[in-house]
């Protein structure tokens, strides 16, 4: 029988599948999933108005949060990572072709996913595109379970299914579930027939387009990997999809981004700084390509970025408009915005507390959690052991919270001061720039 073409699919307000690796010699195409809609009743005229009165909505909150200007504040995700295996020696983890992966396989991801929402310097997830942006987001393991109890942020289940279809991703997802408000599911799978991953879209109800039955689904709310596509050892094995960017692109959805051609060609993901393009990079291959959306004006593609269907070794940019969408659809998301509430939520001290994180700073990224009372202004200041004042910056007034600043480039390995004030308090804390 010939095998069938592979292919990664873009489903709109679910959100998107990556494909299985093909043969050497076989490009990958992308193309929308009219199942989604016609599961939801929803016609292609109707899916054309929500999703024109979605891009709307999200145009207004950006445009509200540009206004407003206020500071970036670091995202920090607690993830779950459910190991969904058919090993039936659950004793044996880790090795050869064995879906019950290593945790050092898990843990190579969650690097990768920090070094690419990152734009960290010095690895594969930094670049020096002019759009290029640092998402200010990280993800960590989940410390707690849903009952308070400590966890290592892994759930391993065993279960004789070999693969689950599209439409039985609901029955992986039963298997093993964590509250999807209040953490990011990642479900690794043996097998997904056809496809390497799976992301589902945010949902809105008060926004047009995301407001759909779709937001009834927070049993299936997260992202599905197989596992030979999960971080960049272990059980990975195709070297065109094998440095992790599998999750990276798939939490992009789960995020509310785009493909860069909105799947359509010439179309539109409604991030002015990525340039149209008239067909996504569906090839093996970092050679680049070029595309004539605007008359007389032949445009690079942006083949670097995370949402195109580039190999993983193309993969190195977020843009700063795809950071300010992400920004708009977490504030219009409620279980979003309940997820992020809840991870980033510091408790107040009676007095200023300060936490760097981590210290040595690396990668010119500072971090640091500052607790007190109440809402206060907040500043923070990096000085010489001599007082000398070499870098400032004012975080506006709120509550306790996690801040990440970058610092200047300039600043040569050593040891400084962190200074940190608010209305009332100011503390002093040494830390270690690498």
């Amino acid at each position: 029988m010939k095998r069938p073409k592979l292919r990664r699919i873009n489903k709109l307000l679910l959100g998107l599948l990556l494909p299985l690796a093909a043969p050497a010699q076989t490009d990958r195409a992308c193309g929308h999933s009219q199942g989604v809609f016609a599961r939801s009743l929803v016609s292609p005229g109707q899916q054309a108005l929500l999703r024109q009165e979605m891009e709307a909505a999200i145009s207004s909150q950006m445009a509200l949060q540009a206004a407003a200007r206020p500071a970036d504040a670091l995202i920090r995700i607690p993830v779950v990572v459910h190991v969904l295996h058919n090993n039936p020696d659950s004793l044996t983890i880790g090795g050869g072709n064995n879906p019950n992966i290593s945790e050092a396989q898990i843990q190579s991801q969650l690097r990768i996913l920090n070094q690419d929402y990152r734009r960290a310097a010095g690895t594969p997830g930094f670049n020096t595109n002019p759009a290029g942006a640092d998402m200010e987001i990280e993800f960590y393991l989940a410390t707690t379970d849903p009952a308070g109890r400590p966890t290592t942020g892994i759930v391993r289940r065993y279960t004789p299914r070999a693969s689950y279809t599209l439409e039985e991703l609901s029955q992986a997802s039963r298997l093993s579930y964590w509250p999807t408000d209040r953490y990011l599911n990642i479900w690794v799978l043996p097998n997904i027939p056809g496809y390497a991953g799976f992301g589902q879209f945010p949902t809105a109800p008060a926004v047009p387009g995301l407001n759909q039955a779709y937001a009834n689904l927070d049993f299936t709310d997260g992202v599905y990997i197989q596992h030979r596509y999960f971080g960049n050892t272990g059980t990975v094995s195709d070297p065109s999809y094998a440095l992790g960017r599998t999750a990276t692109h798939e939490i992009g959805h789960w995020l509310g981004l785009l493909h860069p051609n909105g799947d359509t060609y010439c179309g539109d993901d409604y991030c002015a700084d990525t340039p149209p393009v008239e067909r996504l990079n569906n090839t093996r291959f970092c050679d680049p390509l070029y595309s004539n959306c605007v008359a007389g004006q032949p445009t690079r593609n942006m083949i670097e970025n995370y949402m195109d269907l580039s190999p993983d070794a193309c993969m190195n940019v977020f843009t700063q408009h795809q950071k300010n969408r992400v920004r708009a659809v977490l504030a219009a998301s409620p279980r979003r915005q309940q997820l992020m509430a809840g991870a980033s939520a510091l408790p107040q001290t009676p007095t200023l507390s300060v936490r760097v994180f981590p210290n040595p700073v690396q990668h010119q990224q500072l971090g640091f959690e500052a607790t007190f009372q109440g809402q206060q202004p907040l500043r923070v200041q990096v000085r010489g052991l001599g007082g000398q004042l070499l870098y400032t910056e004012d975080l506006g007034t709120g509550s306790s919270r996690r801040v990440s600043v970058a610092l200047p480039a300039r600043l040569a390995a050593g040891v400084y001061l962190l200074q940190v004030s608010t209305g009332s308090e100011t503390l002093r804390q040494r830390v270690v720039i690498l």
